[in-house]
């Protein structure tokens, strides 16, 4: 009977949680444009800007560690990562002007399968949370507070009813003091070696090829130089990408490159084996993870080496 009352109630929570995350997470979340304005309008120091571009594949680079490698060697730059979740050609090129206006030395734009897809894969690879990853998550208490969007606002409401029992942490979101355009939450942290993925045929979206070429021709017209890098997957993400869509997105890097005698460095497959992921297309930010940015800040040396 205490079982059958245990279990009743460890559903109802569960149904109860779901329907709350589900019901909350459609409300918008304008913070990311609130960092973006903050970021563009504050008052730059006069060290050389390098800015980083992209979706999350890119913004999960650790920019704390790039730029501590950077300065070593160039210590009048900065490392800018203005990655952030979802990004893609058609939603960056309305910010560009506002990146052509900082002036930068150099910028490095990574480019992956899913951020020229005409549908946003990230919404098919974690339409829940992962449980096992979630309730490591919420039992961290090593990371500051920074509630910054509704799922955000949602955990920490389940929290606060259960906040006098010490069941959970107060800390589960954080930024990275060089990533002005990422949130970071602590199952960011977790590497996952239980890695599948499944997705449904892609196509890509010619709009978004059109404008990743239009965001060359602008930068180049500017004389602000670009170095292109294709950013890591697990092999469970690579596998599922048929070998046509694979040829297809090289062979438009190649051209684009080409037509601006752009640079690209390819580190799709290079960790693919490696156990330094949250998920199959996410490398985890994490110390065990680290081999990814020290890559980072190899290209972005070599760069401004030459």
């Amino acid at each position: 009977m205490i079982l059958k009352i245990f279990l009743s109630v460890l559903v109802a929570f569960f149904i109860t949680f779901t329907l709350f995350y589900l019901i909350i997470i459609p409300i918008p979340n304008t913070d990311s444009k609130e960092n973006m304005s903050k970021f563009f309008t504050q008052n730059f120091d006069d060290k050389n800007k390098i800015l980083v571009l992209g979706s999350s594949y890119v913004g999960e680079m650790n920019s704390t560690y790039v730029n501590q490698k950077i300065s070593q060697l160039f210590p009048d730059s900065v490392v800018y990562n203005l990655g952030y979740d979802g990004d893609n050609p058609n939603l960056r090129i309305k910010f560009l002007d506002e990146i052509i206006k900082l002036k930068p030395t150099i910028i490095f734009y990574g480019m992956s399968y899913g951020d020229l897809y005409i549908k946003d894969l990230s919404q098919k690879e974690e339409p829940l949370p992962n449980p096992k990853l979630f309730f490591q998550s919420i039992l961290k208490d090593d990371i500051d507070p920074v509630p910054v969007n509704p799922k955000h606002i949602t955990l920490k409401l389940i929290k606060n009813q259960f906040k006098n029992l010490n069941l959970f942490s107060d800390s589960d979101f954080f930024y990275l003091p060089y990533s002005p355009f990422m949130t970071f939450e602590s199952f960011h942290t977790i590497i996952d070696t239980n890695l599948h993925y499944s997705t449904d045929p892609q196509s890509f979206d010619s709009s978004k090829m059109q404008n990743f070429r239009n965001i060359l021709k602008e930068l180049d017209k500017n004389n602000i130089p670009v170095v292109i890098f294709t950013p890591p997957h697990h092999k469970s993400f690579l596998k599922v990408i048929p070998n046509y869509e694979k040829h297809l997105f090289t062979s438009f890097l190649l051209n684009s490159t080409n037509q601006f005698d752009i640079d690209i460095y390819n580190f799709t497959d290079r960790y693919q084996n490696l156990s330094i992921w949250r998920n199959p297309s996410h490398v985890a930010i994490n110390t065990e993870s680290l081999i990814y940015s020290e890559d980072i800040a190899s290209m972005i040396i070599s760069e401004l080496e030459k």
